[in-house]
């Protein structure tokens, strides 16, 4: 039980500073667990990164501030973290499928809901600790073109089309026991993991320095996240190191945004 009031605790504190720096102090304080090993269980438990839903719940938010008040796109874009009205542009269009200017004219937008940890008993003994979680619904629609320069890419496809994802990485997964790809969508500005069973590979060519690891995660990445220890960070969603990692890629031209 503690476990899940923390859990709810340390949510509603992320919630609260959505627009500011996360204190990682407070979230020991809140949860029990330093920041790192809550980003691996809230990883676990939602099945996405604490850095890709705060990034979707921020742009929630500005959707929804966007359509409901008459605040400058400009200033909205400053308070939800982006330093440009040209950067939050593109992650706002490729997330909702539709302008902040077209979105404050009427057009849908998507909503991710906030995660909440909950308890449910069934019969005498049986109890399991779910996360209460909608999908991203529709008050909005998808589009999104391919706009990135990796040879190796891969197709996703759900309830709401499908997302191409360029590979920075391959390797096996022992506990999964299987195949996971570490790789950039068309649709976001992250950087996200895929399981070998929910994606298809449309290029398997490689166009960026490699090195190959054996052990415990054997695989192929990309140089830098083995070189500049940046692999474990940005699995979990590390934002700065995650920047880190992207500004190599940008220095290869690897990727062009």
């Amino acid at each position: 039980m503690r476990m899940i009031e923390g859990f709810n605790k340390t949510i509603d504190y992320i919630e609260s500073v959505m627009k500011d720096e996360i204190d990682e102090k407070r979230i020991l304080e809140l949860s029990g667990y330093s920041y790192a090993m809550f980003r691996r269980i809230f990883s676990i438990l939602t099945e996405t990164t604490l850095f890709e839903y705060m990034r979707t719940r921020k742009l929630t938010e500005a959707a929804k501030k966007i359509r409901e008040t008459d605040e400058k796109i400009i200033e909205i874009a400053f308070e939800y973290g982006y330093d440009s009205p040209d950067s939050f542009g593109l992650a706002f269009k490729n997330f909702h499928g539709y302008t902040p200017s077209e979105v404050r004219k009427g057009k849908p937008f998507r909503a991710v809901s906030r995660v909440r940890l909950m308890l449910t008993v069934k019969g005498g003994n049986n109890m399991n600790i779910t996360i209460q979680k909608k999908e991203a619904f529709k008050v909005a629609g998808i589009n999104a073109k391919n706009r990135r320069g990796c040879e190796m890419k891969i197709i996703k496809r759900h309830r709401y089309g499908e997302e191409t994802a360029e590979i920075f990485a391959v390797y096996w997964d022992e506990e999964r026991s299987q195949t996971l790809f570490l790789g950039i969508t068309d649709k976001y500005s992250g950087v996200y993991v895929y399981s070998e069973n929910e994606v298809e590979i449309v290029n398997p060519n490689i166009n960026f320095r490699t090195i190959y690891l054996s052990g415990h995660l054997p695989g192929v990445f990309h140089w830098a996240l083995i070189e500049k220890n940046l692999l474990d960070e940005v699995i979990d969603g590390n934002s700065e190191l995650t920047k880190n990692f992207l500004d190599i890629l940008r220095s290869e031209k690897v990727i062009d945004w």
